[in-house]
């Protein structure tokens, strides 16, 4: 049916001289035109298919690929614009890239998943599977091991297109059944992300060791040639055959016990296969150390920008940051509590990342000689964040204390007395206000002034407010990122 003409002022009656009433304007407009549509109506369909795009999101974040978006909401948008109108629908059901989002979370969604593959049609599609643990599972709304052969059942023939995996389960019998299916899954040539995650409350790491010490399973049967971005957490490969890690930009490794991890050989491998490596986070996991020390060559990575260190034992950090050179780090993230990280952070300090920009400190365990000197090579950073509810309080010190000029120095040479004069934002966690008045004073004084002071809302006060600094808190959503930033407009 060909669109109606919108409404001009010829078609409209003529006024008289004296106006009808309302009513009567509104008989006569309906008498006179065709049922009114709205304008929307008249766009050409490949611009109303543009505009659902632009409003969909898939949840991906290209910065951080192993993050995404918080659980949406219900309906999904691409479902609520395909019920606004038979009009909207047909459009939305013509946009394949609409549909490309496939998570899985309940046992209702099995079905719209399977629709959702259907209305894709050759797009490149991201996966999203979730599967509760045996002991809060929920017949019929959460997704248990009795599911998992429908799910892949709906997925593997449509793995030649798939863009993204993630596949989360709780406790063992999930990882089984999940190790199950991936194995028999056969092309993935467009695979890019793959994220393999093992959440489970272990309580100590001696559970952690044992419940995780059982041989690895192959995974695909071939292996994915396009993959960019690996994330293991809880679950280890068969490091002997994984020949098809190579040519990452980003990696993830975490809770990894001794006995699953790479042998400091297979380690070295990884990383020469991954030259353009930019992205790096260690949590409970990196290489064997090895009783007899062997000899290693240093390897490169000039692409790495974002390091991120968690819970690693030291003698293996310590291999780990002798063995690799990161000139262009730029954001660095540490959390190492519970033992004395001194000579890790020495090390740190000896690399001397002449580009780093970004330091964020959630928990810290060393000397206060080594945090100064730290922070004294850390010239270039203008974003620190502590917090100093798990970093020692003791080394708030080296933010209010000027650096002593070196004797040997020649007069004429520059030379700043406070450490991070680049420093344009603080965010800080455990800080009272008399504390942070001390530093905004010190900074004040000393021509460093911080524009930006970011406090942790559990401390505000009157004190506080006078201070004229921004509140905080940390997200608690664990679907998201579990420190994602959000700024309070009070």
């Amino acid at each position: 049916m060909d669109s109606p003409s919108p409404l001009s002022a010829s078609s409209l009656p003529a006024q008289s001289e004296h106006p009808s009433t309302p009513s009567s304007t509104l008989s006569s407009l309906r008498s006179s035109q065709e049922p009114f549509r709205a304008p929307v109506h008249n766009l050409p369909v490949e611009l109303l298919s543009r505009i659902f795009l632009l409003g969909y999101s898939d949840g991906l974040d290209p910065h951080n690929p192993f993050k995404r978006a918080a659980l949406e909401a219900a309906p999904t948008f691409e479902l609520l614009v395909s019920h606004v109108c038979h009009h909207w629908r047909r459009v939305a059901l013509r946009t394949p890239r609409l549909w490309t989002h496939l998570r899985v979370r309940q046992a209702s969604h099995v079905d719209r998943a399977r629709a959702f593959a259907e209305r894709s049609r050759t797009a490149h599609i991201d996966v999203y599977l979730e599967a509760a643990a045996a002991a809060d599972h929920v017949s019929g709304r959460t997704l248990g091991l009795d599911d998992f052969a429908e799910v892949f059942a709906v997925l593997t023939p449509h793995s030649a297109r798939w863009r993204s995996l993630v596949v989360r389960v709780n406790d063992l019998a999930g990882q089984d059944a999940a190790y199950k299916c991936l194995a028999g899954v056969g092309r993935v040539p467009h695979l890019r992300t793959l994220q393999l995650w093992h959440l489970q409350d272990w309580g100590s790491a001696q559970s952690l060791a044992a419940g995780t010490a059982r041989p690895p399973r192959p995974l695909f049967v071939e292996h994915p040639p396009r993959l960019a971005h690996l994330s293991l957490v809880g679950v280890h490969l068969p490091w002997e055959q994984a020949s098809w890690v190579r040519g990452l930009t980003h990696l993830e490794l975490a809770l990894h016990p001794e006995a699953v991890r790479p042998s400091a050989e297979q380690w070295e491998r990884i990383f020469r296969r991954c030259p353009d490596l930019a992205r790096l986070a260690l949590h409970y996991s990196g290489p064997r150390v090895e009783p007899v020390s062997r000899p290693f060559r240093t390897i490169w990575l000039p692409q790495l920008t974002h390091l991120s260190l968690s819970d690693t034992d030291l003698d293996m950090l310590c291999q780990i940051l002798r063995q690799l050179v990161m000139p262009n780090v730029r954001t660095l993230e540490l959390e190492l509590p519970d033992q004395d990280y001194t000579p890790a952070l020495e090390l740190i300090s000896g690399k001397v990342f002449p580009h780093l920009d970004r330091l964020r400190v959630t928990a810290l365990d060393c000397t206060a000689d080594a945090w100064e000197a730290f922070l004294a090579a850390a010239t270039t950073l203008s974003y620190l964040e502590v917090d100093f509810r798990r970093v020692p309080i003791a080394l708030f010190a080296a933010l209010v204390t000027r650096i002593p000029r070196p004797p040997d120095l020649a007069p004429d040479t520059p030379f700043s007395d406070v450490r991070l004069p680049n420093l344009q934002v603080l965010k800080v966690a455990g800080l009272r206000s008399c504390s942070m008045c001390q530093f905004m004073n010190f900074r004040r004084d000393a021509g460093h002034s911080v524009p930006q002071c970011f406090v942790h809302r559990t401390v505000r006060d009157r004190e506080m407010d006078a201070l004229c600094v921004q509140y905080f808190v940390y997200s608690d959503d664990d679907d998201e990122d579990a420190d994602e930033l959000e700024l309070l407009d009070e």
